[in-house]
Order: structure tokens, then C-alpha cells, then sequence
């Protein structure tokens, strides 16, 4: 359809839509018994995904305090740009607070970031605060390979709730050197799952002497 001579080529595309829908045919609906379960959220995970408060627009530090005010702020989950909605070369703030569950005070509790290796990650690089202080991870946030991170935030959430902020910067900054074949890493935004994690206390810790 594409390589073949033909004085209308603009309508490719077109027709071979239309040769394809000879050979598709609409599927019956799926029984409900046949659809799989749903994975229950275990009670020591808080899932980090929806629920982030989002703005464009920043003259100064302040938004990164427990106490800003976010009247305004666009309601997102947590993804790509594009899936937001906003362009990809622009500069993202956001905020999310996260009510810990009363009994898991007494555990330890980490805040988690996971993203697929490669390309997955914070594109094209971040900052996070947490309850208004920088993050005391590798700063700034990146995609690649080691863009997931465990950090422990126990002393952060003794108050019963912890205040997450999270800047993206979605404009590429050009390599001075950069390797044959590479490109812009797309896309803009954030392709990985934030969320909070309880860890059961230590019981008791048996030393294990002499030699290994």
C-alpha cells in the first residue's frame, strides 16, 4: 500500500484502513467470570499515583512548604505530560499529601519510587521535597537505570502525614556530546509509580559469631 506507485499517496494511510477492516470483526464482550480478579492493595503499601495537585506557574520557593496553598492547582495522576494534558516542554510543580494510617507508627516506613529501566523515570529531571526539606536522595531526579529509589521517611511521618513536592523539568537540555542515534528521551513527565511502605518493627536480632 505505501511503496507501491500511485498518484493519490497522500490517502495511503486511508486505504489501507480500509483494506484492514475486511479482515476485522467486533469481539464478543468478556463475562464478568472470566475477567481476572482484581490485585488487592496489601495493607502496608499506600499507592502515590493519583490524587496530585498540579501548577505551571511558580515565582518562588514557597510552594515546596507543608502549608502552601494550592487553591488553583489542577487535580492530576501522576504520569507522562501528555497524559496531563500540558506541553512537554514546559516546567511542572506538584504537590501531594499522604495521611498515614495510625498503626503504623512504631514501624518503619519508606517512601518508594519504581520505574522500569532505560528510558523510565523523571524525565528529563526533578527535585522532590518532603515536608518542605530537599529529599536526601540523588538530586536531581532522573530517568536511567537506577531512577528508583527507597528512602527511609519514619521521622518524617511521626506527625500522622507526610507533604510531598515534586518539580519536573520537561525541557531537554542538548548534550555537547552526545552518541550516534541518540535523541530527545521521551516522554516528558514522571513513567514510574511513587508509594509508601510499612516495614513491621525489628522483633529481635540474634548475632551470629565465629567465622564465615
Amino acid at each position: 500500500v505505501y511503496i507501491a506507485p500511485r498518484d493519490d499517496i497522500a490517502r495511503a494511510g486511508l486505504d489501507w484502513f480500509k483494506i484492514q477492516s475486511t479482515h476485522w470483526r467486533e469481539l464478543p464482550l468478556l463475562k464478568d467470570t472470566a475477567k481476572p480478579t482484581p490485585i488487592p492493595v496489601p495493607d502496608d503499601v499506600i499507592p502515590a499515583i493519583e490524587g496530585w495537585k498540579m501548577n505551571l506557574d511558580q515565582s518562588n520557593d514557597q510552594w515546596v512548604k507543608p502549608d502552601a496553598d494550592t487553591t488553583g492547582w489542577k487535580r492530576v495522576k501522576l504520569g507522562t505530560f501528555a497524559a496531563m494534558g500540558i506541553p512537554h516542554d514546559v516546567k511542572a510543580y506538584f504537590r501531594k499529601r499522604i495521611i498515614i494510617p495510625a498503626d503504623w507508627q512504631g514501624r518503619r516506613i519508606n517512601l518508594c519510587f519504581a520505574a522500569p529501566p532505560r528510558r523510565h523515570g523523571v524525565t528529563h529531571q526533578g527535585r522532590l521535597w518532603i515536608n518542605g526539606v530537599l529529599a536526601k536522595i540523588r538530586q536531581p531526579l532522573k530517568n536511567g537505570h537506577d531512577a528508583s529509589f527507597t528512602l527511609d521517611v519514619t521521622q518524617q511521618a511521626k506527625t500522622g502525614a507526610i507533604d510531598l513536592a515534586l518539580e519536573v523539568d520537561g525541557k531537554w537540555k542538548k548534550p555537547k556530546k552526545r552518541r550516534p542515534g541518540s535523541g530527545r528521551a521521551r516522554p516528558s513527565g514522571v513513567t514510574g509509580a511513587f508509594f509508601l511502605e510499612a516495614v513491621p518493627a525489628t522483633v529481635s536480632i540474634t548475632p551470629l559469631s565465629g567465622p564465615w
